[in-house]
Order: C-alpha cells, then structure tokens, then sequence
C-alpha cells in the first residue's frame, strides 16, 4: 500500500509524516517554486495484517 500526504504549503503535511513513521525529517523551511522541495519517504510496519482497525481513525 502506498499513501501520499498532500496539502497546501506550511499546513504541518512533515509533522504529520514524523508523527506517523518517526522519521525526523526538516520542518520549518519554505521552498519557492513548483517542484523544488525534495519527498520524504518512509517504510512503516503496522502490528496487524488486519488494516480495517485502523479505518476508524
């Protein structure tokens, strides 16, 4: 499963992606121009193969 985070500019989308992978990526830097802020990318393992509990939140 791949799942992409989207949202205008400096709405919290990498606090977002730290919070659910524990990555520690830079937060806080305003990039100008289509195309030049670099994607941050992360592997996480769920506990369950059951992905239905996680549907409700």
């Amino acid at each position: 499963m791949k799942i992409g985070i989207t949202g205008l500019s400096q709405s919290g989308k990498t606090t977002i992606f730290n919070a659910l992978t524990g990555a520690h990526a830079a937060t806080g830097e305003y990039y100008h121009g289509e195309g030049s802020a670099k994607a941050n990318i992360s592997v996480v393992k769920f506990l369950t193969k059951d992905l239905t509990i996680y549907m409700n939140y």
